[in-house]
Parts: C-alpha cells; structure tokens; sequence
C-alpha cells in the first residue's frame, strides 16, 4: 500500500511526502529486492523527473532494469527521455509497454 501512496504522491507532484514514505520502505525493506531495486528508484526517479531533473531520474532507475516486466520504471524513464529531449530512447521504454500489453492489468 504505501508502495502504491508513494508513487501517487510523487506523480502527484508532493515530493516530501513522497520522499518521506520513499526513505521508511528503503529502511522497512533493507532486503526487499523488488523494493530497492525497482519502487524506491521509481519513486525518487519521479520526484527528481518532477524538478526537471531527467538525467538524475534516468540514473536511478538502472537498478531497475532487471525488472522489465514492471511497467511503471519503464514508463518513466521513457518520460524522462523525453523530458531529456532522446526521443529514441523514450521510444524504446514505451516499445517495451506496447511488447508486453499484458503486465499492465490493473
């Protein structure tokens, strides 16, 4: 749940509650693979990608790489290529969520 509120909160546009809830789940879940390598980086990525920083978002989310079958780090680092003006790039995160319709079921 508080992954989901998180995520919410930075799309959103409030960082410090985002990054508030981002800092208990990287402390909560030391060991939780899923949740730092791909959830905390998403959420600290949109937060950063909400400053206009989209290089700085890019950088985070390479942990998740591995975990392509998640399609909201995919999303975002295509936002922020195309916030970083790579459209290329962005084509080939959006590319992956066209490949794979199926993981977005909910």
């Amino acid at each position: 749940m508080r992954l989901r509120a998180a995520t919410a909160l930075a799309l959103a546009g409030d960082a410090s509650k985002a990054q508030k809830l981002a800092d208990e789940l990287n402390h909560d879940f030391p060991l939780a693979t899923n949740v730092q390598d791909s959830w905390v980086p998403t959420i600290r990525a949109v937060i950063k990608l909400g400053r206009g920083r989209a290089t700085e978002a890019i950088e985070l989310l390479q942990p998740s790489n591995s975990y392509e079958r998640d399609y909201l780090p995919a999303y975002i680092r295509g936002q922020a290529h195309l916030v970083a003006h790579d459209g290329t790039a962005a084509a080939a995160e959006f590319k992956k969520l066209l490949d794979h319709r199926g993981i977005v079921q909910n």
